[in-house]
């Protein structure tokens, strides 16, 4: 039978294991998220960050004149010198826009600390430590690092390449929705 002076040598033996269970899950995770760490510094995942956010926004800059003539051609009422100037004045803004939002991410995004607290957690999640090894030995091919080079520019012509065939296609269902809910809006009011 069990005995009530031994719970308390029970309970401490349980305690025990359990600060043993719990020390080897912090050495554990202390060890993946060294290792995740290793992985997004091979990466160069700031870097890409940086390149991807660069990409985006060399994109965008490329369908602004595009976008800034179906807002005008929208407007009615304006003559051909007013379009002008307001093209004109929309492109200046959005140039001076994308300047400054280039200037202001350089000196505001910490981009070391989102990869500490927003993408090692993904990781985490993600990968068991075994996986993020053999992710780590990969990346240190000469194929892996060739991967990781190569991605900015695969990136970019992806982004230009979307632009120039889908973001036709994109503009064309949008303007089929606006039509089609301003004619609703039309409707409501009758």
């Amino acid at each position: 039978m069990f005995k009530l002076p031994y719970l308390p040598a029970a309970m401490f033996s349980v305690l025990f294991l359990f600060g043993l269970t719990a020390a080897a899950q912090s050495e554990s995770s202390d060890e993946k998220t060294g290792l995740i760490l290793e992985l997004v510094a091979l990466l160069k995942t700031e870097e890409q960050m940086k390149d991807s956010t660069n990409a985006y926004l060399e994109s965008f800059e490329a369908s602004t004149p595009e976008i800034i003539k179906r807002m005008s051609d929208g407007m009615t009422g304006l003559s051909a010198t007013e379009r002008t100037k307001l093209e004109e004045r929309t492109r200046v803004m959005m140039t001076n826009v994308s300047k400054e939002f280039r200037v202001r991410i350089s000196r505001e995004v910490d981009y070391k600390s989102f990869i500490r607290e927003q993408i090692v957690p993904i990781y985490e999640r993600a990968f068991t430590i075994s996986e993020i090894r053999d992710l780590i030995a990969f990346y240190k091919t000469p194929t892996g690092q060739k991967s990781i080079d190569s991605m900015p520019t695969v990136l970019r012509e992806a982004l230009a390449a979307a632009s120039k065939h889908l973001e036709p296609q994109f503009l064309k269902i949008v303007d089929e929705i606006v039509t089609e809910e301003l004619g609703k809006l039309g409707q409501q009011e009758n």
